[in-house]
């Protein structure tokens, strides 16, 4: 004992003394204050604090707008980001606070990181959108008047064009019997024709501009022709199955009768999206479905399946708004059982022109996804995670902003042109599909439009010695 205090007393025990004290103190509380961190990030109460902040990132500017009482454009490509956003991230993400998703072993921790991915990439996106775009855009696009004669012909060629793809297309899958019984299958069926579905797509593409310069006035068509022609093309159109096709073909109306004939209200807005979601997403949702339930009528398949409706909701939350459930899935997987992609699942898109037969299968969707069904997409913020883990996020999102800040100053300084109209909508389109997810796959929906938009009304205009 005098031993101990005589070399406690002289200072040589005391360092050693005080460095185990010093190490146990902080090997303990860091075991504590880890534990309670993972206890915290892990919590429903921090994933609801972090879906309180992507609403608040969300909406405040335009909650901040409407009490000040300033306009607010509703088809603005940012309203139109954050509002797509919403749906596919917040909604189904306060869903699963309440109902776990369909994950095996589901984590709310996970749910808690789609979350905090979904406001970094917010804020990259709006970092994007503070670029500064040099007002050089006001001369882009020269207005310029247009032969109604070359509009007449020009539509009955991309008419013609798109019947016979359509024709070509309903023999080479067996005929349309056997194609509206296997509706529900146009995945399956589409696989390699890809080229005879742009083909019916033209005539989409000539309705809307017929459409547009008639909003303005400028009878190219007869409007009895004119609606019967759009009445035709959205059957042809409706009949492909893809209700995406038919979504943005109403989205593209809409954005025409909007800037070119009367600004429409949001009330109005509200009231067609409603619409557009019971008899697009339910009701033909169902009918689709009825291929695989063909052991009952279609009626009764509906009363059934919506008649459980806390069920029903639970499907499709899981099944059509499903970029929360995939984005789950990417992270629990991605690099433990999924190595990255390193941008795999975007070049894609360049294998898109090589005929199926012969095109390398660069990413399988269901592998990644887990699916038993082929219609599973990659969303957005899993799709770049997938790729390029949290830079894919930062960078992915931040062009995705400059993108939107670009097309909202390409119509305000070409407002009052039709052409930039027709093309603006496509741009609308291609931002709401992009968050939707899948890059490869809507891309070239994209390009179709806009470039076929752009061939059509270059080849109508009048000619320099007209």
């Amino acid at each position: 004992m005098r031993r101990f205090s005589r070399g406690l007393l002289s200072g040589r025990r005391l360092p050693t003394i005080l460095e185990n004290s010093i190490n146990r103190f902080c090997d303990n509380n860091m075991d504590t204050f880890i534990f309670a961190t993972n206890q915290i990030i892990s919590s429903i109460a921090f994933g609801v604090l972090l879906w309180l902040g992507l609403f608040t990132g969300l909406f405040y500017s335009l909650f901040r707008k409407a009490i000040n009482k300033e306009k607010i454009d509703f088809f603005d490509t940012n309203l139109v980001f954050r509002f797509i956003f919403f749906v596919y991230y917040g909604i189904p993400s306060l869903y699963y606070f309440f109902i776990p998703p369909a994950v095996d072993d589901f984590r709310q921790v996970t749910l808690n990181m789609v979350l905090v991915l979904a406001i970094l990439g917010l804020i990259f996106f709006d970092l994007g959108r503070k670029i500064a775009i040099h007002q050089q855009w006001q001369r882009f696009f020269e207005s310029s008047e247009i032969d109604e004669q070359k509009v007449a012909k020009l539509t009955v060629i991309f008419f013609v064009i798109a019947l016979l793809s359509f024709i070509i297309f309903i023999f080479s899958v067996g005929g349309l019997n056997s194609y509206i019984q296997n509706w529900g299958k146009t995945g399956d069926l589409t696989k390699g024709k890809m080229y005879l579905l742009w083909g019916v797509l033209l005539s989409k593409l000539a309705f809307l501009v017929n459409f547009a310069f008639h909003l303005k006035g400028k009878k190219t068509l007869a409007p009895f022709l004119l609606y019967a022609l759009g009445g035709i093309s959205f059957l042809l159109i409706m009949l492909i199955g893809a209700r995406l096709l038919i979504i943005v073909y109403i989205l593209e109306c809409l954005i025409l009768y909007h800037y070119l004939k009367k600004e429409i209200p949001v009330k109005k807005l509200l009231i067609a999206a409603l619409v557009i979601f019971i008899v697009f997403i339910v009701l033909m949702g169902e009918v689709r479905n009825h291929t695989w339930f063909q052991d009952m009528s279609l009626l009764e398949q509906i009363k059934t399946r919506l008649g459980d409706f806390s069920n029903y909701i639970y499907l499709l939350v899981n099944n059509y708004f499903d970029s929360v459930r995939n984005t789950i899935i990417i992270l629990e997987n991605t690099p433990s059982r999924f190595s990255y992609e390193w941008g795999r699942t975007y070049l894609d898109l360049l294998v898109r022109p090589i005929p199926y037969m012969f095109r390398p299968d660069i990413v399988k969707n269901s592998e990644i996804l887990l699916a038993t069904f082929q219609g599973r997409i990659l969303p957005l913020l899993g799709e770049l995670y997938l790729n390029f883990s949290l830079a894919g996020i930062v960078i992915g999102t931040f062009f995705l902003g400059l993108f939107a800040k670009a097309s909202s100053f390409f119509l305000r300084f070409n407002k009052a042109n039709i052409s930039a109209v027709l093309l603006y909508a496509t741009l609308v389109a291609v931002t709401m599909m992009w968050v939707r997810g899948q890059f490869a796959n809507h891309t070239p929906l994209f390009l179709m439009d806009f470039i076929g938009f752009f061939v059509f009304i270059k080849l109508s205009q009048k000619s320099a010695k007209g």
